[in-house]
């Protein structure tokens, strides 16, 4: 019997693994933004938990809270004084979600453009 502990350091495979360059990007009143490379798990557990439910629906906080951990509080407030709609911030945590979880079912090869064709540079 082997006496090896098992371990593993996600935090160093994490580290070697994140692009940064790879960074999902959205334009939002002409302005261009760069995303986390993945969204706060938090945030889709929570979406997708209320999605799950058919019941449920998702109230303003979880539209919000959803809004301040993807883009950022001082983002989304910028947004806000600039006229966002609340059928656009529906749209922005909407969409920006769904790219993101497709992007996951996915597995984005590197060598495809946001449409997913092969070969763009």
């Amino acid at each position: 019997m082997s006496n090896k502990k098992r371990f593993i350091d996600f935090d160093a495979y994490w580290a070697e693994t994140v692009k940064t360059d790879d960074a999902p990007q959205i334009k939002v009143f002409g302005e261009i933004y760069t995303l986390p490379p993945s969204p706060p798990a938090l945030t889709v557990v929570r979406v997708m938990r209320q999605s799950a439910d058919a019941e449920a629906a998702l109230t303003g906080e979880d539209v919000i809270a959803a809004a301040d951990s993807i883009f950022g509080r001082e983002t989304l407030d910028k947004w806000l004084y600039q006229g966002l709609t609340i059928k656009q911030l529906f749209d922005l945590v909407n969409q920006t979600l769904n790219m993101y979880i497709s992007g996951f079912n996915e597995g984005e090869d590197e060598g495809e453009d946001a449409e997913g064709n092969a070969g763009a540079a």
